[in-house]
């Protein structure tokens, strides 16, 4: 049963380490609501309760943007809470950083018509700067711009998702800030580091390239296009220069070039 508390959180799961997902109610269950969208994994762990958490059993892998977006349904539809807060699955935050973001929030919304807020992933720094787009894990947003702003793409599957959304709300007249006063634990679900960069599984690439060449050429976001081609040509050049299984990679980036011509969205067909 549910608390309707202030703030709602959003964990995407699929085949995650529960371990971390218990963590997280433990730390966060007592103050918070805690939706999880588990996007059919066969790991399931059925024995996730608590008085303030709710399962979503998606029957299969929906991606990430719709699995964010059944679970902002539910909070708008049956839900008091005025914000949203996003976590990976592998993610972590303390209730007292929790906290400190939602303070620093209320604060920013008295001058500005915020997009959201969000927490840093990096090293702690005393100071709160305006970002052009954010990654999810991370992001408290007010549930009243998220009812302006949209939800999110479904049909981009995984990646970009999180910018779209960012670019959106920019477009509709909201400020995004990256409060980096407010730490918290998050991975990328990367292999390893290469050249001290990430290294991303090789099917990643394919949505990486189709998801940005599409949001890029159409007339909404055309304006980034040459900063986005740019980070695309040294994405690529990093992962078929330096990274391992350098032909998987290079068959992704091609499929994923291909289908954003075609534009085709939506789940890849492995």
């Amino acid at each position: 049963m549910l608390a309707n508390s202030e703030i709602a959180i959003i964990i995407v799961t699929y085949n995650p380490d529960w371990k971390i997902i218990k963590k997280n109610i433990n730390e966060l269950g007592g103050d918070c609501d805690i939706y999880i969208s588990d996007n059919g994994s066969k790991n399931l762990n059925n024995k996730i309760k608590g008085k303030n958490v709710s399962v979503l059993e998606n029957k299969y892998n929906l991606g990430i943007a719709e699995a964010q977006n059944i679970a902002i349904k539910q909070i708008k539809e049956k839900s008091k809470s005025e914000y949203i807060f996003f976590l990976d699955q592998d993610s972590f935050i303390t209730l007292a950083n929790l906290k400190l973001l939602l303070r620093d929030l209320k604060r920013i919304q008295k001058k500005n018509l915020v997009g959201c807020l969000a927490a840093n992933p990096g090293y702690l720094k005393n100071k709160i700067t305006q970002k052009r787009e954010l990654i999810s894990s991370g992001m408290l947003i007010p549930v009243d711009s998220i009812k302006k702003i949209g939800l999110m793409k479904s049909n981009l599957f995984i990646d970009m998702v999180d910018y779209e959304w960012c670019w959106r709300a920019t477009q509709k007249g909201f400020t995004l800030f990256e409060d980096e006063r407010v730490t918290f634990k998050h991975q990328i679900g990367a292999e390893k580091k290469v050249l001290n960069k990430q290294v991303i599984a090789p099917f990643r690439l394919y949505y990486v390239f189709r998801n940005t060449l599409y949001l890029v050429n159409t007339v909404e976001y055309k304006s980034l296009k040459k900063e986005w081609m740019v980070r695309l040509y040294k994405q690529f050049i990093f992962n078929t220069l330096f990274c391992s299984e350098k032909k998987k990679r290079i068959s992704f980036i091609y499929r994923g070039i291909k289908d954003a011509k075609r534009k085709k969205l939506g789940k890849l067909s492995l």
